[in-house]
């Protein structure tokens, strides 16, 4: 249905409005609002020129009618990873224009800033190699931006726990792997 928006601001009175625009897309993996920029980013989306990159929107004048102030692919401006040029943007945490990135199984974990949402500027990654060669799914960034906790969404892999302090030479420090059910070894995260 593509980005569904919802004005919460009568909701205790039961009234909540609500509209759908598909001009963009009609699904993506997931939403992502930073909310110290107000810009909306749309990872995985379907049928933009994105191309399953990413479409951002600013929210800052008017939420009801976000403006897209950015739609890129990451192949289109010259990221590539690991000998191919497939940068689906399946997940994602941003954090004050800064991007987190999670791209899959050839792509690993990018970093990039994002102040100029028609411009991204690459900062530092950390290929599939880096930890576990799985499929890259979804990351957590805590509050100071030295700490990033990776999952991948294949079977028997753990979390991640990287060392961003320095974003040009990310580093795995640690991993965690518990099976919930005694004896399962193919757990996903």
């Amino acid at each position: 249905e593509g980005l569904t928006i919802v004005d919460m601001d009568s909701i205790l009175a039961g009234v909540a409005h609500f509209k759908t625009d598909n001009t963009d897309f009609l699904r993506a993996h997931n939403l992502w609002v930073d909310t110290a920029t107000s810009k909306l980013y749309v990872p995985g989306s379907n049928i933009s020129t994105a191309r399953e990159g990413l479409i951002i929107y600013d929210l800052s004048s008017d939420p009801w009618n976000p403006l897209k102030v950015g739609e890129f692919n990451f192949d289109d401006l010259g990221f590539s990873c690991e000998g191919t040029n497939f940068t689906y943007v399946h997940d994602l945490h941003v954090i004050n224009d800064t991007a987190y990135l999670n791209k899959n199984t050839n792509c690993g974990f990018f970093i990039t800033e994002m102040s100029n949402p028609t411009s991204p500027q690459y900062i530092g990654e950390l290929p599939p190699s880096g930890f576990g060669n799985g499929y890259n799914h979804s990351t957590w960034v805590n509050d100071d931006r030295t700490v990033a906790v990776v999952a991948e969404e294949t079977e028997g892999k753990p979390l991640y726990i990287l060392d961003i302090s320095d974003p040009t030479d990310i580093t795995k420090t640690a991993e965690f792997k518990d099976p919930l059910i005694a004896g399962e070894t193919e757990n996903i995260v």
